[in-house]
């Protein structure tokens, strides 16, 4: 039974992994251009740049691939500069400093009295 369930995760897994390929690659090829959609019919050149590096499009497709599947990503990284935290919000999935170390000490603990009965 456990060996099944393995199986039929991985399976999902992949199968997950196929469809945000299959995506990223359809509007990759596709015909179409998001900067001249952002930006309008009256955009300048120096516009359509800002947007573009704005969204990553002039970068190479494998750096738009890692950063498509990061922001695809429940668990995605993303920095925690003001930029980052104005586009991507300000929550942090796990609190680093004191609190961290406050964490690792009483998981540490919990594990040590599952495994011995004793902390």
């Amino acid at each position: 039974m456990f060996s099944f369930v393995l199986r039929r995760l991985g399976q999902g897994v992949l199968i997950l992994a196929g469809v945000a390929l299959t995506v990223f690659f359809l509007f990759a090829v596709l015909p179409g251009d998001p900067v001249a959609l952002l930006a309008g019919q009256r955009s300048d050149v120096a516009t359509r740049a800002a947007i573009a590096a704005d969204l990553g499009l002039d970068k190479p497709l494998p750096t738009q691939l890692v950063g498509y599947l990061n922001d695809v990503s429940p668990l995605g990284l993303h920095p925690r500069d003001s930029a980052g935290v104005a586009k991507y919000g300000g929550t942090a999935l796990l609190p680093l400093g004191a609190k961290m170390r406050w964490y690792s000490k009483r998981l540490t603990c919990a594990a040590l009295s599952k495994a011995t009965k004793t902390c």
